[in-house]
């Protein structure tokens, strides 16, 4: 396989996987905002009931009294400005772990997956450009246009099959499946010794056990020079 396709293979892998990672952002984002929403859903509709019960006050005050904090607690974690720097500085610190700076924490993250999706796809993309150059091809269409019905005896002959290069990097899916696969085992670094590098026992040599006070077999022991 010559270096332009491995250079467009590669760079579409990026590629895929920062669009993967942008996504599964996105989704963890949307999850959590959901949660929050809900939270405070649940509390709104519970003052909103015991309101409309017509019980007794007397029974209610605590609940209520209860509720309305929990509520105002909540609104107060979703007032507060938080500190760009401190973020920044200190992601670790405490005040970090509160609502805003988590959501200020995704909408940075955010940026940058998108920022890092969009210089992936300019790599892929001046890649395919590069190897379309070098080969003569002129540039595929976004969108082919439709082109009229050929009439029987007019009709091209038919088209080779495509060679296993060809057809590996028009449909690229399923190796990329394969080599994220083999590159995330690889990172994590799990199954890696067994499979290619068993670890090896080294001999074990005749011994005394001092406290059975007998002699453990074993290998014979090399007489030293």
């Amino acid at each position: 396989m010559s270096s332009g396709a491995i250079g467009v293979h590669s760079s579409y892998i990026m590629f895929q996987r920062a669009q993967r990672d942008h996504d599964r952002l996105q989704e963890s984002y949307k999850q959590w905002s959901t949660k929050r929403e809900k939270t405070k859903q649940d509390l709104v509709k519970q003052i909103a009931s015991i309101n409309e019960s017509g019980l007794d006050p007397k029974k209610t005050t605590n609940k209520l009294s209860k509720l309305n904090a929990q509520l105002s607690a909540f609104q107060a974690e979703e007032d507060e400005v938080p500190d760009a720097d401190l973020l920044q500085s200190s992601p670790l610190a405490r005040p970090c772990h509160r609502p805003a700076y988590r959501r200020l924490a995704f909408e940075n993250a955010l940026k940058q997956s998108e920022e890092r999706k969009r210089l992936a796809e300019e790599v892929y993309n001046a890649a395919v450009a590069a190897k379309q150059s070098s080969t003569g091809a002129p540039a595929a269409p976004s969108e082919p246009a439709e082109s009229p019905p050929v009439e029987a005896e007019d009709a091209p002959p038919p088209t080779p099959p495509l060679s296993p290069e060809a057809t590996s990097s028009s449909k690229p899916m399923s190796r990329i499946k394969k080599i994220d696969a083999y590159l995330t085992r690889l990172e994590s670094g799990k199954g890696m010794t067994k499979t290619f590098a068993p670890d090896r026992q080294g001999p074990s040599y005749g011994k005394w056990s001092l406290r059975a006070a007998t002699f453990e077999p074993g290998r014979a022991k090399p007489a030293s020079s």
